[in-house]
């Protein structure tokens, strides 16, 4: 195959930073743009080198001629039909995180996939960053001893219903599973897991909501979990009005010798031994792709060698029930297990009061 055409399903802020990381692969094209909102298309459409065709329909498109990776980033709960259909057309798919809005979603994508033979990756991009793999270097390197802990903060805005309406499809949809839990905690806890190298088996949270009624479904959350090999993750999000970020944002990875911390788009990464501190620079090397460009190369060079995918279902759709287990944990007061118990399989987290509507006074 000497070039890959790839469909792109939805036009929102994110597809941006696919349609680049694509723009710059050797032996890929953007062959179709798609968006029910074709104003949406057409200004995606012009950042293109070659003039891709516009659709509104994602169904007349996952099986076209031309097409050979659907790269999905419509919104969530669209996933999983999307993802089965261009699957069953013989296609290999990107699709964005979080994988889907339900457990049973998720196994039913990577069962498509599989029968169909295709390659599947989910957008999982932050351990894909510069920083984040020179941190795993060092990991794996002995730097830190023995790692055992992560500990991840990050801050974000609150968005408190008086600052008015909003296009965002989350809050449209009254954020039922899309919460910051799911839209943020996915990478977090994927990250983590990278870092470690070990996978959580229970989650113990709490979930709150404190300037965001009627909008979101939460604002902050705190969740804890241990892991297969005995290490700790914890990831904790707040968010206020002000927006002020937390100046300790990033992960902080402990080991038996030493700790480091790391922030997601940091050129160094600092490392304490005892009282000492010191600075490790990101390899220049790694700097050349950021985490988008360097997930869509290894999914090309996937397809095209016929060898393994950068970021596969099973990994995202564990970083998925860890983000739902989170919601559980808090609504019960209990400690879940990793991965969730069968009865929870259509669990889509929580709803909020009410649906906010397209647009608003």
């Amino acid at each position: 195959m000497s070039e890959l055409g790839y469909a792109l399903i939805g036009c929102g802020r994110i597809s941006r930073n696919h349609l680049r990381s694509i723009e710059a692969l050797d032996q890929a094209r953007i062959e179709v743009v798609v968006d029910p909102d074709q104003a949406k298309a057409e200004a995606l459409a012009q950042s293109c080198r070659r003039r891709p065709r516009l659709a509104q329909d994602w169904r007349e498109v996952v099986g076209a001629p031309g097409v050979d990776v659907v790269v999905v980033t419509a919104p969530t709960h669209c996933h999983a039909e999307i993802v089965i259909a261009a699957a069953e057309a013989g296609r290999h798919v990107y699709c964005e995180k979080a994988m889907a809005s339900t457990v049973n979603e998720c196994r039913r994508m990577n069962a498509a996939a599989a029968a169909a033979g295709i390659k599947m990756t989910i957008g999982q991009s932050t351990r894909f960053q510069p920083a984040i793999l020179m941190a795993r270097r060092l990991c794996d390197q002995g730097a830190l001893g023995e790692t055992f802990a992560v500990d991840a903060r990050f801050s974000t805005n609150a968005e408190p219903l008086a600052r008015g309406a909003t296009d965002s499809w989350r809050y449209r949809a009254g954020s039922a599973g899309h919460g910051h839990v799911i839209n943020f905690g996915c990478h977090y806890v994927d990250t983590a897991r990278f870092l470690l190298g070990q996978d959580p088996v229970t989650v113990s949270a709490v979930v709150s909501n404190l300037f965001s009624q009627e909008l979101i479904s939460e604002d902050q959350f705190s969740a804890v979990s241990t892991c297969d090999r005995g290490a700790l993750i914890s990831i904790l999000l707040r968010s206020a009005p002000a927006g002020t970020r937390d100046p300790h944002e990033g992960y902080t990875v402990h080991g038996s010798e030493a700790l480091l911390h790391v922030d997601r788009g940091s050129k160094t990464i600092v490392v304490m031994r005892g009282s000492t501190r010191s600075e490790v620079p990101v390899d220049p090397e790694l700097l050349r792709e950021d985490g988008f460009q360097r997930l869509h190369r290894l999914f090309r060079d996937a397809i095209l060698s016929g060898g393994a995918v950068p970021l596969d279902g099973a990994t995202a759709q564990h970083n998925l029930e860890w983000g739902l287990g989170t919601y559980l944990s808090s609504e019960t007061g209990r400690r879940l297990a990793l991965p969730l118990a069968t009865e929870h399989g259509d669990y889509a987290g929580p709803v909020n009061r009410r649906t906010i509507p397209a647009t608003r006074a």
